[in-house]
């Protein structure tokens, strides 16, 4: 959960999880059926990190993560068909939240690595990807966009789960902000991503709708919801 700021454990309580945040009106949470080990972390507002053993007893490394957005991105409240400079949206990631990325994965991720099977980031990005801006007429416009963090993300070895699952960007555009808004629909913000040798994709998607949960959508971004296969052993 991004954005908890008081009601992670009341959430995790009532579907029976355990629930790791740093406060109970923290930004960030892991909610989980099965143990969490807390990773300390000296930036909790953007990084959450935990290991989950599961019940094979392999452990998984799950980072709850939020980035700093650029001002002058596409997903804020600036129209995207506004003579935007897509330079500018590339040097503000670099200056902004790839920079937190580096960190999280300096300290919170890549430390740990040795000691566990494998590793999800998830979370608020706050940039979208070079996986979806390819073709200008996908997104205003605008494109292909080299977008830096989504580039750090791959050349550090992980993948995007859900552009594994789904991988013609022109089929699947979607997007997760902004939900409650009536722009920037196909604007992917929001990513789950994941490393090592023992899970496996087999399905990702997008939850933007109230038909989709039969209620009132509550948040301004989009659930990713993402299901793996775990191989117990090399063999499976």
């Amino acid at each position: 959960m991004q954005e908890g700021y008081g009601s992670q454990e009341y959430i995790a309580a009532k579907l029976g999880m355990n629930c790791q945040t740093c406060a109970p009106k923290a930004n960030l949470a892991l909610l989980s059926l099965y143990p969490v080990e807390k990773i300390e972390t000296s930036r909790t507002f953007n990084s959450n990190p935990g290991i989950i053993t599961l019940p094979s007893g392999q452990k998984v490394l799950v980072n709850d993560l939020w980035l700093m957005y650029a001002w002058k991105h596409c997903y804020t409240e600036n129209p995207i068909d506004q003579g935007h400079n897509i330079e500018d949206w590339i040097a503000e990631d670099k200056e902004l939240g790839e920079k937190d990325l580096i960190y999280i994965l300096e300290n919170d991720t890549n430390p740990h690595a040795g000691n566990i099977d494998d590793i999800i980031l998830s979370g608020d990005f706050n940039s979208c990807s070079h996986l979806d801006w390819t073709d200008p007429s996908l997104h205003y416009g605008y494109g292909p966009v080299d977008f830096p963090i989504s580039r750090l993300a791959l050349s550090n070895g992980f993948a995007d789960c859900f552009r594994e699952a789904n991988p013609d960007e022109k089929l699947r555009p979607e997007g997760t902000w902004a939900v409650i808004y009536g722009h920037l629909h196909n604007c992917r913000i929001d990513f789950t991503y994941h490393r090592g040798p023992s899970l496996r994709t087999v399905s990702s998607k997008i939850i933007r709708t109230a038909p989709q949960i039969d209620d009132i959508w509550p948040s301004d971004h989009a659930a990713v919801f993402t299901i793996f296969e775990i191989k117990k052993n090399k063999n499976d």
